[in-house]
């Protein structure tokens, strides 16, 4: 014991170990998202900008991507420039190699993991050290006499000094929030926190060291103002917490002001001239200058948008947002996120996850409630950390709201007051507007950024339990240090399979690529290379709205007409063949596959054979010579397509509100394989019957109205009425 207590003690030693260990776990677990490759709306960036060729084409039509995105449109309120331009920079830089992407995300995480252990351990460095123990409890009772000689050696008062590293490995490791890390598209979000955690860094210097001379301290607010600035074009959160910034920076300057002038006479460490009188008006200056970024981002924002006014549809979102914000959907939005983030996490064991539209989906514990009252050991351990945890802050609160540890309050409010902001953001924002079963578990990353500001709130509402000289306190903190990292231990585990199963579930796409690419740069310095690809609908490989990968990520080297290269993918792999020797084995004319005339946001437009088409955004590879497409748009030049978009448009929309038209990568279940001479079939919500000697039911042919005769019915036995009425009908006949 007293050897262990001599290691504890070792701040240096311990810290660089723990770092090394945290950053170790962190990578093992992770690793296999690595070669994880994009998803879902990262397809729809690369698919808006398959034709920017240089580095400021890219730039301007990325910067402020929401305004001007064709794919998946929507949230033109939205300005994250610093955001899109790490997405801008890795596309430049990387091109088609996924694994630097994934690698910076990795890096990303691990940096906000580390600043959380910095910022964890400076709040905890400013609490008073502990006392020794005293045999009577908290009131009273004389001092142990082996307490005073081993007071730094008791492990559990050691153990509660690690509570900082504890909810490291506990954030830095939890399942439900593991979407933020692996998907590469939205870790733009982990580099707004790693600007706001350097930020409450230099914050805490401020806040609670008085060793600093007047131009670290400056060096110091300067640096924080930086930061701040760069959150708020990141993620529009910032600019809110520049303003609560700049509030606790003008509160924290007022009592250091009062603090140096009651030693020191006149003198200040924020006043240039000794004159009383100018102490308020700098303490002003300060909390005005990170005040100003609200509405320097404001106007900046309000630019841009008049600057791409047309590119975008108005949502009127604020008036929205307004009229539904004192409802009682609120309320239950309100409570499903509280769940979702803040106590989810503790319960890594029974959290349901699976994959789907390319997400990574976990369960809300409202809905996946019974197994939360199923008893099991690690389930009992979750409720006993979680109680832990919640007691441990009930308890801090009270004595903070007493008057101890009152220095720490900075700590306690900016980080839950953003933690309250988010929360606002994401229920009137998002689950309002969207209500849905599925709004947080298909967004499972919101966890990320809400349990980030929740456990350094809680840590710093602790310190002031820290110098309480109970027993108990100090073995409740032991074993709460030691739960969180059995947590963190365990989820760690789940990270690593859920990682490896998308790994392999990507495998065969990921080589297929790989072999692409190695095959381009091999050939690229010919002078006369291009690539025509032979893209099929059944070809087994990701497809975003409706556009075949080949074509986002190789749009520069595609040519249909004089090809000299022909790429395939039989049985999903890689093959390719001379452009003539492919010409001698299939008959066409000259040009060998449909070309991607414009991306757009109901209908794509391509040229083939001499015509225009119009497909939808949502149906296969296009492919008229193997597929027959549905609402298509035939036209002889792209105006012509164009005109009749918004009258296709409506027609499919109608057919899908009314179950004639189903989504292809919806699915169907046969019910009955011949009944009286029809195929019964349930597709989503409604039910269909075809002819059952015309084949096995296909999608695309219902949706192509190719069956002679076709049933829809919102319950399968009207289905069958409407079937038994048919045949009927025919026997008169």
């Amino acid at each position: 014991m007293a050897f262990l207590g001599r290691f504890f003690v070792q701040p240096r030693r311990l810290n660089a170990l723990f770092m090394i260990g945290v950053v170790a776990a962190i990578w093992i677990a992770y690793w296999p998202s690595l070669e994880h490759v994009p998803r879902a709306d990262q397809w729809a960036y690369l698919i808006d900008t398959l034709h920017c060729r240089s580095l400021g084409e890219l730039w301007s039509e990325s910067y402020s991507y929401n305004r001007v995105r064709a794919v998946g449109p929507g949230d033109a309120d939205l300005f994250r420039p610093i955001l899109f331009a790490l997405l801008v920079a890795e596309k430049h830089v990387f091109g088609n190699n996924f694994v630097p992407s994934q690698a910076i995300s990795l890096l990303l995480h691990t940096t906000v993991a580390l600043l959380l252990l910095a910022l964890l351990r400076r709040i905890a460095s400013s609490a008073p050290p502990s006392p020794p123990l005293r045999k009577g409890g908290e009131g009273g009772g004389s001092i142990a006499p082996q307490a005073v000689v081993h007071a730094r050696l008791e492990l559990p008062a050691v153990t509660w000094r690690l509570l900082p590293h504890g909810l490291t490995i506990f954030f830095a490791l939890n399942f439900s929030s593991m979407e933020l890390v692996v998907w590469a598209h939205v870790h733009g979000y982990l580099l707004f926190l790693v600007f706001v955690m350097a930020a409450l860094l230099l914050l805490a210097d401020f806040a609670y060291r008085n060793d600093l001379g007047p131009r670290r301290l400056r060096w110091t607010l300067a640096g924080c103002w930086l930061l701040t600035l760069l959150s708020a074009f990141t993620y529009e959160l910032g600019q809110f917490f520049a303003v609560i910034l700049g509030i606790v920076v003008g509160i924290v300057a007022r009592q250091r002001a009062g603090a140096a002038m009651r030693e020191n006479g006149a003198r200040n460490l924020f006043v240039l001239k000794k004159v009383p009188g100018t102490v308020f008006t700098k303490e002003l200056f300060l909390a005005g200058c990170f005040v100003a970024i609200l509405p320097v981002y404001q106007a900046v924002n309000r630019w841009d948008r008049a600057l791409h006014q047309g590119r975008f549809a108005e949502e009127y979102l604020p008036e929205i947002i307004q009229d539904r914000a004192l409802s009682i959907d609120t309320l239950e939005h309100a409570g499903r996120f509280a769940a979702f983030t803040l106590a989810q996490p503790f319960f890594p064991s029974v959290t349901g996850c699976w994959y789907q539209g390319e997400r990574i989906h976990v369960q809300e514990p409202v809905f996946g409630w019974i197994k939360y009252v199923l008893p099991n050991a690690k389930l009992l351990l979750s409720y006993g950390i979680a109680s832990l945890f919640l007691v441990l802050c009930f308890v801090g609160g009270r004595h903070w709201w007493r008057g101890a540890g009152r220095h720490v309050w900075p700590m306690v409010v900016i980080p839950w007051a953003l933690l309250g902001l988010y929360a606002a953001i994401t229920v009137l924002g998002r689950m309002n507007l969207r209500p849905s079963r599925y709004i947080l578990s298909s967004n499972s990353y919101y966890t990320y950024i809400s349990l980030l500001f929740f456990v350094i709130g809680a840590c710093a509402l602790w310190q002031t339990l820290a110098p309480a000289p109970t027993r108990r306190l100090r073995y409740g903190g032991a074993a709460l240090c030691a739960g969180l990292v059995f947590l963190g231990a365990y989820s760690s585990g789940r990270i690593w399979h859920v990682a490896e199963r998308l790994r392999v579930q990507y495998a065969g796409f990921h080589e297929v690529v790989r072999d692409l690419e190695a095959f381009i740069a091999q050939h690229r310095h010919e002078p006369d290379f291009r690539l025509a690809f032979d893209m099929r609908p059944d070809d087994p490989f990701p497809v975003t709205h409706s556009i075949p990968f080949p074509l986002t990520l190789y749009s520069e080297w595609i040519d249909n007409w004089e090809p000299k290269y022909v790429v395939s993918f039989p049985q999903g792999r890689f093959a390719v063949a001379a452009a003539d020797d492919w010409r001698r084995l299939h008959a066409g004319g000259r040009q060998l596959f449909p070309d991607l005339v414009r991306v757009g946001t109901d209908f794509n437009l391509w040229h083939w054979n001499g015509t225009y088409y119009g497909t939808l955004h949502w149906d296969d590879v296009f492919r008229p010579d193997l597929k027959d497409h549905a609402y298509v748009i035939v036209g002889a030049s792209i105006k012509d397509v164009l005109d009749l978009v918004p009258v296709r448009h409506e027609e499919f929309m109608e057919d899908l509100r009314t179950g004639w038209c189903i989504p292809p990568r919806l699915g169907t279940t046969t019910i009955d394989d011949d009944y009286a001479g029809f195929e019964l079939v349930e597709a989503g919500a409604y039910y269909y019957a075809v002819p059952a000697a015309e084949g096995p039911f296909r999608i695309e042919r219902f949706n192509g109205r190719r069956y002679s005769t076709t049933f829809v019915a919102e319950e399968v036995e009207m289905l069958r009425r409407y079937v038994e009425e048919h045949v009927v009908k025919a026997a008169r006949k």
